[in-house]
């Protein structure tokens, strides 16, 4: 189950980054620019790179209304952008799969590169987190490892002093 799992991950992901290439409008000789909190990039033309995608050095960057530069967070069209406002990965799970397997529980899914949680509960998504994952690649081994643990979990106990909000 885990290698079909993978593989419509991964399949899915290949699909989903092609059909995201095509939105990006690619620029040419422009400048980064900072302001001393938020980076922008200056167009060739002398306009600034706003309201969307633009492929800058073979990398995407998603930029506001106002110009600034999207970074480490999800984008309006809910994908993410690392510290530096470079486009990850998709950050969608499988919604038909998910329904299925959150029929009669709660489902926790971490998907490492996007850096999203996505907490499913009785068939829907409930919420959607921004989480960061170990320092170290690969799945965890031992406590300290600095490792995120891969796999699908399941939630068994809720803590009562803890609220999901």
């Amino acid at each position: 189950m885990h290698k079909w799992l993978l593989s419509t991950l991964i399949f899915s992901a290949v699909a989903l980054s092609v059909s995201f290439q095509t939105f990006a409008q690619e620029v040419q000789d422009g400048q980064w620019s900072f302001n001393g909190s938020n980076w922008f990039y200056q167009l060739s033309d002398g306009e600034i790179a706003r309201n969307g995608w633009y492929t800058i050095d073979e990398k995407s960057y998603y930029f506001s209304a106002d110009g600034v530069l999207y970074a480490d967070e999800i984008t309006p069209d809910n994908y993410y952008v690392n510290a530096d406002g470079e486009y990850v990965g998709n950050s969608e799970i499988n919604p038909d799969e998910m329904q299925v397997k959150s029929q009669d529980c709660r489902y926790i899914v971490f998907n490492k590169s996007s850096h999203h949680i996505k907490l499913w509960q009785f068939v829907e998504k409930t919420h959607t987190f921004i989480a960061s994952s170990g320092y170290a690649d690969g799945d965890k081994e031992y406590e300290g490892d600095m490792k995120t643990p891969e796999g699908e979990f399941y939630i068994c106990k809720k803590v009562p002093s803890i609220v999901i909000a």
